[in-house]
């Protein structure tokens, strides 16, 4: 099944989908989505990593399979925990 049949099945029964966004400030991040609809080349969707309703560009979204959806959200938070070590500064004054 392709992204845009994905899509709109998610539509249909409000399944919330782990897509990767090749696109954004993050691009290649792992986001959880909720589509509410396609709107010509681009997808209506909540967003829960910053909790708005944005538009993707269905060119940008890439939806793995289960395994690889686990895996990606790992990867993910491991990003971002690296992230988050990487701009801490200790205050040694």
């Amino acid at each position: 099944m392709d992204v845009l049949q994905q899509l709109e099945e998610a539509i249909e029964t409000g399944e919330v989908l782990t897509i990767v966004y090749n696109g954004g400030s993050q691009p290649g991040a792992t986001r959880k989505i909720s589509p509410i609809k396609i709107e010509g080349a681009k997808v209506r969707a909540r967003c829960f990593s910053t909790n708005a309703v944005k538009l993707f560009n269905l060119e940008k979204v890439v939806i793995p399979d289960g395994e690889d959806a686990t895996a990606l959200t790992e990867i993910s938070q491991a990003k971002e925990a690296l992230s988050d070590l990487t701009s801490f500064s200790p205050d040694f004054s």
